[in-house]
């Protein structure tokens, strides 16, 4: 007796290749999919890093002009500090002794001459002698005038005689305009300095 098994056999052959050939495309299906999630994962990363090297690179721009502005405002202070100097230098200058003695000079009538001088800051105290009462009053109104001085006042006045003359020795005081006005800044300006900051205004509730 005989059985013919080649008929059972194609049909479980052909189950088995129709099997494998379901798992490959499963896994090649799969493999597409992974590698599509792959790849748009790589280029969602490479977007992410482009958009944030995009926004480093602005953030980089605005950084070099907020520096730019910076140093500008230095050179811009530096220099203000620098023509403040300058002034400031100037106006000492203007207060030194050159300018109230050539006043001096202007204001000393013919009858006056000078024997002492000093000036301690801002006063200024000067001693002489003069032939007439009168000539030291004139000096003392010319003083006045003048744009150096102020604050005039006759400290003392004497009666002498010197080889038979009779003469007036006599003491001035007075203040020097711009020495005056360059202690007065100074004492405003340390004023400022020293000063507390304003409390803050009370809100309204």
């Amino acid at each position: 007796m005989r059985i013919n098994l080649l008929v059972v056999r194609v049909p479980k052959d052909k189950a088995l290749v129709q099997k494998q050939a379901i798992a490959f495309v499963l896994a090649l299906a799969g493999t597409l999919v992974a590698l599509g999630f792959w790849t748009n994962l790589v280029f969602s990363a490479k977007a992410s890093a482009e958009e944030s090297l995009a926004k480093g690179k602005t953030r980089l721009e605005q950084l070099d002009s907020v520096q730019k502005k910076i140093d500008e405002f230095e050179a811009k202070k530096k220099r203000r500090e620098q023509i403040l100097e300058a002034i400031k230098k100037l106006e000492e200058r203007k207060a030194g002794p050159g300018p109230y003695l050539d006043a001096l000079n202007l204001v000393l009538p013919p009858d006056i001459w000078l024997t002492e001088l000093s000036a301690q800051g801002s006063a200024l105290t000067l001693s002489g002698n003069s032939f007439t009462n009168a000539a030291i009053a004139e000096m003392m109104r010319s003083m006045e005038a003048n744009d150096q001085f102020k604050d005039v006042e006759l400290s003392i006045i004497q009666n002498d005689v010197v080889q038979k003359e009779n003469i007036k020795r006599f003491t001035l005081s007075s203040a020097l305009k711009a020495v005056a006005k360059l202690d007065e800044k100074k004492t405003a300006d340390k004023a400022k300095q020293g000063a507390p900051a304003p409390a803050p205004a009370p809100q309204a509730k």
